[in-house]
């Protein structure tokens, strides 16, 4: 290598100096040909210099080899040993070095989530407006130095670069440096670092840096993001992913995934058969519309399940009774895998009908689904003969308290629900007895209703 000038070569008796001639770059056995005269007694020193490539591995030591030749004043070449003379020293030596190599290591984490400023960590679910808090460790798992070592990072679509609680900062223990990361507010895609740092064998690089999750990105899609990280080793020469000279088995690149949250609402509405009680006056599986007879004790029941992948908050609902149908007081149960409510707090705004409301304040976190119980009476006042409808409806928010629009299928596909609300054709018998009688459900048929509505929550909960 003649980086830093050629090799040189001087001789003491008689005095001479002069370039070694040996080409840059060139490998294998190199040749100096000097043709030097030495006197008897003098010295010829030569000073050269080979750089270390890119080719050499860990733990195969540099063994190179020098040989010296001669010829008398007859021409002769000169032995390597006559003991004529006292010439018992060899004709060449070799040196010996040890090789160093580097390697890299990274891994991704994602070490804490915020919402509105506050920690929400450890969650599965993120939301738009949330800051992700990223952190980067990159390890020097081999003996050599790594040079210019930098790291990458490909953002998911709707996320973007935030410093609204300070710029990304990395550090480096060996040796010891550190900064900001210096990238732009509000970048997006792939973001680099442009750090060009030094590693020391087992050093380390921390970086800590936030990412913010934008309204453009997709409701219930993956946000999975891929950190990379590059560095040269002494020669400028790329290190690999994986070399087994030094051990290093690590890959140089880790991903996060976490997945933005959007709940959405599917209901139904049905008459409450209990299927364990073959007495039970009523047929779950027949179809629509019911039957009813005027004087008629009828047990409804409505679900609210959130099928999305986020929480809903105070959740409404809201039922539209038929003409001549009357809510009968104190027979609401609404049951959740938050909560129950029953008698006075459980009972609707606009009774006896016929439009009823439960503003539950109920909380159903995804997979979630609530249950809710109540009776009506069939009143004279009911059309015999008719085919009415029975319709319910659901409402509730998101973490930002943004009503839950009705038709999230576009990204939630579980919703199959478009309209939050639900339907019941029902239609109206006579009574069967006497005028006037009503029949009255067993008050131990309205106790098997309540039971089976907290079954029903808990049973989907575990499904989900």
């Amino acid at each position: 290598d003649t980086t830093l000038g050629d090799g040189v070569y001087e001789v003491d008796a008689p005095a001479a100096a002069g370039s070694l001639g040996i080409a840059d770059g060139e490998t294998g056995l190199i040749t100096a040909d000097i043709g030097a005269t030495i006197a008897g007694g003098g010295t010829l020193t030569a000073v050269y210099r080979v750089r270390v490539t890119s080719d050499v591995s860990q733990g195969v030591p540099l063994i190179n080899e020098a040989v010296t030749t001669g010829e008398d004043g007859a021409g002769n070449p000169i032995p390597e040993f006559n003991d004529d003379v006292g010439d018992t020293y060899p004709d060449e030596d070799s040196t010996e070095i040890g090789v160093r190599e580097p390697g890299l290591a990274l891994r991704k984490a994602i070490t804490d989530v915020l919402r509105n400023g506050a920690s929400i960590w450890p969650t599965p679910i993120v939301l738009w407006g949330d800051v992700l808090v990223y952190e980067v460790v990159i390890r020097n798992v081999g003996l050599g130095t790594a040079y210019n070592v930098d790291f990458t990072d490909e953002l998911p679509f709707g996320v973007a670069y935030d410093t609204t609680y300070g710029d990304g900062t990395y550090e480096v223990d060996d040796p010891s440096a550190s900064g900001a990361l210096g990238i732009p507010d509000g970048a997006e895609g792939l973001i680099a670092a442009g750090l060009s740092v030094q590693i020391n064998s087992g050093g380390t690089l921390t970086a800590v840096y936030r990412v913010r999750v934008m309204p453009e990105a997709i409701p219930g899609s993956y946000l999975t993001n891929l950190a990379v990280v590059t560095g040269e080793d002494g020669a400028g020469t790329p290190i690999p992913e994986f070399n087994e000279d030094v051990g290093d088995v690590f890959p140089d690149e880790d991903s996060t995934t976490i997945r933005l949250g959007a709940p959405a609402l599917v209901t139904g509405k049905d008459i409450y058969c209990d299927p364990c009680d073959p007495d039970q006056p009523c047929d779950p599986c027949e179809p629509e519309p019911r039957a009813l007879e005027v004087g008629m004790r009828v047990p409804f029941e409505l679900t609210v399940t959130n099928v999305g992948y986020s929480a809903a908050y105070d959740v409404d609902i809201e039922d539209l009774l038929p003409p001549g149908f009357a809510y009968i007081e104190a027979s609401t149960r609404i049951v959740w895998p938050g909560g129950i409510l029953e008698g006075e707090v459980a009972e609707p705004l606009g009774a006896p009908g016929p439009e009823l409301w439960w503003p539950t304040n109920a909380t159903l976190e995804a997979g979630e689904t609530l249950v809710l119980v109540f009776e009506a009476l069939v009143t004279e006042e009911a059309p015999v003969g008719e085919t009415i409808v029975n319709t319910m409806w659901a409402r509730a928010v998101d973490d930002f308290g943004v009503p839950i629009p009705p038709d999230s299928s576009a990204i939630v596909p579980e919703d199959d629900d478009p309209y939050d609300s639900a339907e019941l054709k029902l239609f109206v018998l006579p009574p069967s007895g006497s005028a006037g009688e009503t029949r009255h459900a067993p008050d131990d048929e309205k106790e098997r209703g309540y039971a089976r509505s907290i079954l029903l929550a808990m049973a989907w909960q575990e499904v989900q």
